[in-house]
Formats: structure tokens, sequence, C-alpha cells
């Protein structure tokens, strides 16, 4: 029979009873149950001024004691036989619609293109021997490393010209849908190599694309909406369930991550937020405007540490809670447009939304776009093993194996920077190398605290008049204040 002491009328009365110093004193808590239990506890234990966590007991419970129980409930489903956990859930809880693939092929391929584009422009100051960084003084960076660089092999700006194109052309290929996994898997090689060949000009954009690229090779971006699927007919091949996850996680690790890091960085009461939009050199217009709303502007910091943290696990619903999937998804999309209009943070925005997209589940597309390409056309989800016999099945292994290496170093990264707010990573010899072999090294401390110093850079030019004008702003005069 069960009983609750604490709620027995007796023991309460007798409390009641005992004169209250004799009960409790400020230099001596729980002073009457200590004295009982002399002689039957031990001493320390007794007389701890603080409660004692059974969490390490659990820990070493779990790990030595009942391991083998916990593996059984989470690898054999045995949990949802008995009830604990939803097993559809778990089995769909990755689970991307090909047409959010389709819509995030599409994204990256434009931005690829504008961003190839944009850093055109300036090719042989950013990318040739003759520009800010020589590949001489660049080798000198990279000794010691596992990074590598296609455009590290000529500081020709011809050949740097000829891989640009190469690269366009794969975008170009990439955002119709054309030979898409090739695509993909051009704009991820051209795309490292052009990060490496000059880290100054990255930033957390730069990151994240090279990770959607990643795991966009070994998922069916072009099963529809695509040219692919026009050319061909039939059941599209499946991929490891693992590559759907990892491209998820990758999404929810960079809002976790840099909602972690700002935590106790002046974002809970807004202080950092109004210094960051007092910083000069990416404050927009509109950041000068907010700068007179305290109140409004730590709100904003408040929110978006909350939707940062609490966010992606509602990105990660199962599609029957769509709504609300839609609401959060909502809600990263406006934070990421006020950080488009307020800061200058190259394409960092526009990557956040082409990742949001994957996010959008298939009863959206339905209802936005009737009978195009939706499963009932025939194309398989993401989640269903495929066919096959023992050659594919070794190969799928394989491949699920290497995988789950890039979601572990993944998580790597980010949970090693935990208790580390204003330390590198930490260094664990395979991970780092496998990082730098293939990019997957990452850190989220975005605007963790207001950057310093201050500032804005100045390219003066005088004119045959005596005026002088600032040859980054489009010949507008040049501006010290």
């Amino acid at each position: 029979e069960y009983a609750d002491p604490w709620s027995d009328p007796r023991l309460a009365e007798f409390v009641l009873a005992i004169p209250p110093h004799l009960v409790h004193r400020l230099a001596e808590p729980k002073r009457l149950v200590r004295r009982a239990m002399r002689g039957i506890m031990p001493e320390p234990a007794r007389l701890a001024a603080q409660k004692i966590e059974p969490h390490a007991l659990f820990d070493r419970g779990y790990r030595e004691q009942e391991q083998a129980t916990l593996l059984e409930l989470t690898t054999n489903m045995e949990a949802a036989a008995r009830g604990f956990v939803s097993g559809g859930l778990m089995s769909k809880l990755f689970e991307i619609d090909p047409r959010s693939l389709a819509a995030c092929r599409v994204a990256v391929g434009l931005i690829l293109i504008v961003d190839l584009g944009i850093r055109g422009s300036s090719l042989a100051a950013h990318y040739g021997d003759a520009g800010v960084l020589p590949r001489d003084l660049l080798g000198d960076a990279l000794s010691g490393t596992w990074r590598w660089s296609l455009h590290l092999l000529s500081g020709s700006t011809e050949f740097q010209a000829g891989l640009f194109i190469v690269a366009a052309l794969s975008a170009v290929c990439l955002t119709l849908g054309l030979f898409t996994r090739w695509a993909t898997a051009l704009c991820w090689i051209l795309w490292v190599s052009l990060q490496t060949r000059n880290p100054l000009l990255l930033n957390g954009g730069d990151v994240m694309l090279r990770m959607l690229l990643f795991w966009g090779m070994f998922l069916p971006l072009g099963a529809v909406w695509s040219a692919d699927a026009r050319r061909t007919a039939g059941d599209r091949p499946a991929v490891p369930k693992i590559a759907s996850a990892g491209i998820s996680l990758q999404v929810c690790w960079m809002y976790w991550m840099a909602g972690y890091f700002k935590i106790g960085g002046g974002w809970l009461d807004g202080s950092a937020l109004q210094e960051i939009l007092q910083f000069d050199f990416y404050a927009r217009p509109l950041a000068h405007a907010l700068r007179g709303q305290p109140s409004f502007v730590g709100g904003l910091g408040y929110g978006t540490v909350v939707l940062e943290l609490l966010g992606p696990f509602l990105l990660l619903l199962p599609v029957r809670y769509w709504r609300i999937r839609m609401i959060v998804i909502a809600a990263f999309a406006l934070l990421h447009l006020g950080i488009e209009l307020t800061l200058t943070v190259g394409q960092f925005s526009f990557v956040g939304w082409a990742g949001l997209l994957l996010f959008v589940p298939g009863p959206v597309w339905d209802r936005w776009l009737p009978n195009r390409g939706g499963p009932p056309a025939g194309v398989r989800r993401i989640t269903d093993p495929s066919a096959g016999g023992w050659p594919q099945s070794l190969i799928r292994t394989g491949l699920n194996g290497c995988l789950l290496i890039a979601v572990a170093c993944g998580a790597y990264f980010n949970l090693s920077a935990i208790g580390r707010p204003n330390e590198a990573t930490p260094e664990f010899g395979p991970a780092r190398r496998l990082g730098e072999l293939f990019f997957w090294d990452q850190r989220w401390d975005l605007f963790e605290r207001p950057p310093r110093p201050d500032g804005w850079y100045v390219v003066v030019a005088r004119l045959s008049d005596d005026r002088t004008i600032d040859l980054l702003r489009d010949g507008a005069e040049a501006d010290w204040d």
C-alpha cells in the first residue's frame, strides 16, 4: 500500500509541538533530523551543508548495470511496443519532403550564382598572387593542416577566372536540377576550395552553405522540380536516412549554439544587441533608427535567445504538427529578415532562409502546390529503405558509417565549445583532421558579444577638382565621423 509520510497528520502534529528553536537553527539547518541520524548515517553525509545530487550514481548505474536494457529499449523499439514512445514519430523524426529539398536546392544554387558574381568582381585582388593574400603567404598559414584548395594550383587571374566559370556553371546546373548529384558535389568541391584560398572573406553564411552542399550530395535534391526528374522515370534511388538527419541537425546546431553563446553576454537584457546596432562597421540605417528604442531592442535580444534555443526542437516536430512547425519557420525567417535589414552580414540571412526550407512539411506544399511533385506522383520518401542485393547493402552500410562519423564530428565541434565561450575548440586529433579535410569544423558564436574595435574602412581618392571621395561607397564624400 502506498503511503506518503509527509501527509501523515501525526507527523505534522509532532513537529508543530516542538519549539521552533529546537527544530531549526540558522547555523544548523534540519537540526532535529541530523541529531536523530547520529550514529546511523555516515558523519560526512549527516553534516553536509548542501543537498547531495544522485546524478553520479544514476549515471554509473545506467552505464554499468542497465546498459544492455537501455540498448534493447532504444534499438529494438521495445519502448514503442510498451507504449513509452511513438514508433512512427521515431521513424519520421528527420523525414524531409522531396519538395522541400528541391526548394532548398534552388535557393542554394541562386545564392551561389549571386555570390560568385560578387566575388568575381574582385577576382585579382582577392584570389590572385598580385592581390592581398598571395599563395606563399597563405601556404605558411596552412602548413601542418589537412586543408586543400584547387585555387592554390595557380595564382594567375585567368586560372582563377576559369574555376569561377566552372563553379558558376555547376551552380546553374544545381539550380535547374540538371545532373544534380554531380553538380552538388562539384559545387561543394569548388566552394570549399574557394574558402580555403581566402579565409579572410568568410562569415557564418559561408560555413553553413558548405555544410548544406556537403549533406546535399547524399540527398535526392533533384527528385522533383528538376531537369533530372523530367529526363528520368520510375522510382528514385533511396539514400541513407542518416543524411536527412545530418542536414536537419546541422541547421539546428547553428541556432542552438548561437543561442547558447548569447547567454550571459548581455543579450537577455538587450544591452549586447544595443551595442551591436551601434557598431558602424555592420550597422545599416535601420540599426541607427533603433538605437533610441532600448525597451524594444531589449525585447528583441531576449526573444532571439529564446527562439534560437527552443525553436530547433519545434522544427523537428512530426509532420502532423505542421502548423506549429510553420509558425517557428516564420519566426526564424523574421529573425533573419531583421538581421538583414539592420546589419551587413553578407549572404548569411539568405543561407538561413534556404536552410529553413528543409523543414517545410508536406501538407504545406499540398495546399500551396497540389499535384506538383508530391509523394503521390511516385517519388519515394527519403527515409524509406532501398531494396537491393548484398552489394547495395554493403555500400549502403559503409556510406551510413561514413555519414555517421560526419554527424559525430559536427556534434563534437559544437558540444566541445560548451563551457568555453571565449576559447578555441579543443583539439581532438582525428576529429580535427577530418574537420579540416572535409570542412566539417564550425563554431557558431555569432555576435556573441559586441565586436571591438568600432569603425569602418575608407579608401580615399582625390579628384582633379581637389574633392575627396570614398571608393568603397560609390564615390560618396569620405566620411570620417
